[in-house]
């Protein structure tokens, strides 16, 4: 059941050691004096409610450190961090490992005036974040980063309520297979910059919440949602069709957000022509590079409806970077295939 009149805990460490066995621990609410987290499942799973709740929050939870071993599951619920706003803000330090045949999950993690620093290591998987969730992942106010470089398993990280943060994420190289899932990041600025993707067939995956980008990602022809697996290369002048979800721009590099904006505006090297009415606020998802990284954003067309047939007036629209892929150059045919992402 749930922990009550629990204001006073500091540390929670739960263990097991005997596979015909399991340890559960149940909510608490009241998490004011928390400030580490230890789960060690060997052989058996470990499963935790949700720690910390609105006006009772975990604000000095600053140490997270979770194992799993011997085909064990190691799961944290959901966890309501420092959100509360204030000089000093908390950073909570997370250490996972998982071995070969074992996970370990993170709930939601809410630390919307925190920071996170995640190390996961380890053969095993690791579901950081409520996979495939528009609303479950990490909500994080303060740069973070994500080293998953040693684990070479199969792992997803959500980060589609990230605020306005920036956050770093290192993968495996030629290791392990990636899924990344993000939004818009509530409207800011920021982005996600990700380490070590590796694209094509059996890569990593870019997963991103059409609905939460800009006012909505669509195609290029009939403003129906963006779909998975509509990827378009595209070299010179095109006139796109309902199959175009994303727009990738190939044979040529961008120094700037605003050289891609003229690319694909009346008199750009590769002007789109629409194949049907494109909306005030509809927005195309776009992926370019600099030559040295990509970028993935979305194409919004400004304040003027384009009818179709037509091309975008120039200087009306303008380009939101999310995603930053280090170490990528799509600007090479072939380099990101439909493989490497999906709209959910």
């Amino acid at each position: 059941g749930a922990i009550t009149n629990s204001n006073k805990v500091k540390t929670i460490t739960v263990s097991t050691s005997t596979a015909s066995g399991a340890a559960t621990l149940g909510a608490m609410a009241d998490a004011d004096d928390l400030t580490s987290v230890t789960l060690t499942a060997v052989n058996a799973n470990i499963g935790t409610g949700t720690i910390g709740a609105t006006g009772s929050d975990a604000n000095d939870l600053d140490t997270i450190t979770i194992s799993a071993s011997g085909g064990a599951t190691a799961t944290l619920g959901t966890i309501w961090g420092d959100s509360t706003d204030s000089t000093t803000e908390t950073t909570a330090t997370m250490t996972l490992t998982a071995d070969t045949s074992s996970t370990v999950v993170l709930g939601a993690v809410t630390m919307d005036y925190g920071a996170v620093n995640l190390t996961a290591s380890g053969a095993g998987n690791f579901t950081l974040g409520t996979a495939d969730s528009t609303t479950a992942g990490f909500l994080i106010g303060e740069d973070s980063t994500f080293d998953l470089s040693a684990a070479t398993g199969t792992n997803y990280l959500n980060l589609v309520n990230q605020v306005t943060a920036t956050s770093t994420v290192t993968l495996a190289s030629e290791g392990g297979t990636d899924n990344i899932y993000f939004e818009d990041q509530m409207g800011s600025s920021d982005t996600i910059v990700i380490k070590n993707f590796e694209t094509g067939t059996g890569g990593d995956v870019l997963h991103i919440d059409g609905s939460a980008v800009g006012g909505g990602a669509t195609d290029g022809a009939d403003a129906a949602a963006a779909a998975t697996g509509e990827s378009t290369e595209i070299s010179t002048g095109t006139t796109l069709a309902s199959t175009d979800s994303l727009l990738i721009l190939t044979g040529e590099v961008y120094a700037t957000t605003a050289l891609v904006d003229a690319a694909l505006e009346t008199g750009g090297s590769r002007v789109i022509t629409t194949g049907g009415i494109v909306d005030i606020g509809d927005d195309i998802l776009v992926l370019w590079s600099d030559g040295s990284n990509s970028y993935l954003g979305f194409l919004d067309i400004g304040d003027t409806a384009v009818a179709s047939g037509a091309k975008i007036l120039a200087n009306k629209s303008s380009i939101t970077t999310l995603v930053e892929l280090t170490g990528v150059d799509v600007s090479t045919s072939g380099t990101f295939t439909d493989a490497n992402y999906d709209i959910f």
